[in-house]
């Protein structure tokens, strides 16, 4: 199963950037985050793919995530619903028999710090009612969170600064010993995020993506090692040609993962 994930900062001014990346990387699951745009806004050649089924979950300008399934793989239309801790739509998710994959944008907290707490609270109850049906999961997306300090641009590392909080790591770290695997960590455990990144001793490249304010923000792609998802492969493979500053740039991550039967 052959999933992609990507931060993509408006999909309106990136559809042909997205279009591009689909062709090429051939994905069976496609996550979206911080797409800015409801539906009825998103161009006409993403709106509703021939090959997969699509759910757009925006609300206009800001926030809003995306997942499209092939149908290929599911030939069956599955339903798109949404968690209740979804807000100012930040996650989107289909059961898929024993799967349940999930893409979310988990706020930045920098305006509201309050509120990403209470999101990566209920993220992780949301982890355990997920285990408790039976099901694996499958959960990609920015969770804007780094997870140690060499995840940070040096020029960039900041005591308490957002994105770096000892609360939001402690709830990430919660999160993720609730039987989760950071993908990208595992597979890629001391592989610098490259130049713009900052150093060779910046951490994992899969699990992470600079953000809008230069912090090497989480781009986390999480799934479960214990329960039957095993990782191929999986690594950041390109980034886009938007290059703001020396400190930003949007990278997405591939990752090829064996379904086993449980």
């Amino acid at each position: 199963m052959r999933v992609v994930t990507w931060n993509v900062n408006g999909i309106r001014v990136r559809a042909e950037q997205v279009l591009d990346w689909i062709a090429r990387e051939k994905p069976d699951v496609v996550c979206l985050q911080e797409v800015k745009a409801h539906s009825a806004q998103v161009p006409a050649s993403l709106g509703a793919l021939d090959d997969f089924w699509c759910c757009w979950h925006g609300s206009g300008g800001y926030s809003g995530v995306a997942l499209h399934l092939r149908r290929s793989r599911w030939p069956e239309q599955p339903a798109f619903t949404h968690p209740d801790f979804d807000a100012e739509t930040r996650i989107v998710h289909a059961v898929l028999d024993d799967l349940v994959v999930a893409s979310v944008y988990v706020p930045n907290g920098g305006k509201d710090f309050a509120s990403k707490v209470a999101f990566l609270e209920a993220m992780a109850a949301y982890v355990d009612a997920v285990h408790a049906s039976g099901r694996r999961l499958l959960l990609c997306g920015d969770l804007n969170v780094t997870r140690t300090d060499r995840d940070v641009h040096p020029k960039e590392r900041k005591r308490n600064g957002i994105c770096q909080r000892p609360e939001e790591r402690a709830l990430l770290e919660a999160i993720l010993a609730r039987g989760v695997v950071d993908v990208g960590r595992a597979l890629h455990p001391g592989v610098g995020v490259g130049p713009r990144g900052g150093g060779d001793d910046v951490g994992g490249v899969a699990d992470r993506c600079a953000g809008d304010t230069g912090v090497e923000r989480g781009v986390q792609h999480l799934g479960e090692r214990a329960v039957g998802l095993r990782a191929l492969e999986g690594q950041v493979v390109g980034r886009s040609e938007e290059h703001t500053s020396e400190l930003q740039s949007r990278q997405y991550l591939v990752c090829r993962l064996l379904l086993e039967k449980k």
